[in-house]
């Protein structure tokens, strides 16, 4: 026969709720047309015999049957040119720059500083970003404008550095 394993929910039969954490084995029995009807009965597992099992039978199994050498030495892996990881993982608010190029978020007033490229944002549709460190950002089209500290004050510009190439 054919054994059938599945990290499931099952029922809790004197509470009636689902419980997580069972691994559910049932084994069918095969025969020439087809499955048996009735499979033998539903066995429970505690949830760390599921994980027993993936560490000690089917990681090393997986990990032989499909793990292979790599054509080239370098790591496949490249960067994301064009693309600001921090603001792709921040919080997003969409907002509406003041006609003072204010934004108002959070009973802050984030003043947007003088850009090279615009002469100001008044009514521009921008994206008021919280970072993983608690800072404030704006963005419009997806550049960083200015970044604030958590009161609404101006932090400097990073210094861009070229990696050379």
């Amino acid at each position: 026969g054919r054994r059938f394993e599945a990290l499931a929910y099952v029922r809790d039969g004197s509470k009636n709720e689902i419980v997580p954490g069972y691994l559910l084995t049932t084994a069918v029995a095969v025969r020439p047309n087809g499955y048996d009807k009735n499979p033998l009965p539903l066995l429970l597992h505690p949830y760390q015999d599921a994980n027993a099992y993936l560490d000690h039978s089917f990681w090393p199994d997986s990990n032989r049957r499909f793990t292979v050498q790599p054509a080239q030495p370098e790591s496949a892996f490249t960067s994301l040119a064009g693309l600001d990881i921090d603001l792709l993982v921040s919080v997003q608010y969409e907002r509406v720059a003041g006609n003072d190029n204010c934004v108002h978020f959070d009973r802050l007033a984030l003043q947007l500083p003088p850009a090279k490229n615009r002469l100001h944002f008044a009514r521009c549709p921008v994206l008021v970003h919280i970072f993983t460190d608690g800072s404030l950002g704006v963005s419009f089209q997806g550049r960083l404008l200015a970044k604030f500290d958590s009161t609404g004050a101006l932090l400097p510009a990073p210094s861009k550095r070229r990696t050379p190439a």
